[in-house]
């Protein structure tokens, strides 16, 4: 969101204005949908100004028709970031968003501004009817269509599959296993339970007392894990001090931690691969033999 400077501001504010703004769209993306909601101070018009054609450009062919200077800024700016003003892609009934208390006219005062790109993304805008707080100004809307992959539910055996059986293999481990899932089934009685009981009972304890099976480490972290872990520890004990009690100089522990660990990290990844190409240049040369390499 955003505020731009009234119509009689210094040209200066104006440029501090699009300046901070153009900064914020810098760091857009790729893939960022763009949505600017902003009070503008500014009448943009409709259509595109030069005879064009009139859904090409910064601003659609809908809106008041009505153009001052400070319009004719914004769709510079606009067309120079290639943005759009969304409500003017919509035929609506009214656009006004506020009313002069000296001509009584409304006024198109209020823009979403997106991505031009995105046009095709969004279904319907414009100004609300009424209003919904205590301001001289409508609100405007947008309706933003997009697509969401949903994660699969996995099955109880796909489930089962991540935890880590490890502790089963000891003794005293299995027993109490074992007894959690007879608790589970209510009953000691073999003959009276079936297979699928049985097997929702395994499922139910396993699922409650077995952990997550860990994700393998790369083999460059394998190699230094002692150290790698070492530096994560200073790193994460520094962010939570910083987090409690920011200062200066925790700030700086916290970013030489970090610098730390992403060195450590360099170096790790560069000696796993250094001696791998060693052992590939000793069985080229003949030193190990290439089985050795290989």
């Amino acid at each position: 969101a955003s505020y731009a400077p009234i119509s009689t501001a210094p040209d200066t504010e104006k440029d501090e204005y699009e300046t901070a703004l153009a900064c914020v769209l810098s760091r857009r993306q790729s893939g960022d949908i763009v949505i600017v909601c902003a009070d503008t101070n500014a009448s943009i018009g409709r259509g595109c100004l030069g005879g064009q054609n009139a859904n090409y450009g910064a601003v659609g062919p809908h809106g008041i028709d009505f153009l001052n200077d400070s319009g004719r800024r914004l769709r510079s700016f606009m067309e120079l970031h290639d943005l759009a003003a969304l409500s003017s892609f919509f035929k609506k009934p009214f656009y006004g968003t506020w009313l002069h208390p000296c001509s009584k006219l409304q006024k198109q005062l209020d823009h979403i501004m997106i991505s031009r790109c995105d046009l095709k993304r969004f279904t319907d805008a414009g100004a609300c009817c009424g209003q919904l707080i205590d301001s001289d100004h409508s609100a405007v809307f947008c309706k933003l269509r997009f697509t969401v992959r949903l994660r699969r539910k996995l099955e109880p055996r796909a489930q089962l599959a991540r935890l880590d059986t490890a502790p089963l293999l000891n003794q005293d481990q299995a027993v109490q296993f074992a007894t959690d899932v007879v608790a589970s089934l209510g009953t000691s009685d073999a003959s009276a339970v079936s297979y699928s009981t049985l097997a929702k009972a395994v499922e139910k304890t396993a699922a409650e007392t077995l952990p997550k099976r860990e994700r393998p480490a790369p083999l460059w972290f394998a190699a230094k894990e002692g150290v790698l872990r070492a530096c994560i520890a200073n790193r994460n004990a520094t962010f939570n001090a910083h987090q409690r009690q920011p200062t200066a100089d925790t700030a700086a522990r916290y970013r030489e931690a970090r610098s730390r660990v992403q060195l450590e990290i360099r170096r790790a990844k560069s000696d796993w691969i250094l001696g791998k190409c060693t052992a590939i240049n000793d069985g080229i040369c003949g030193a190990t033999g290439s089985a050795a390499a290989w």
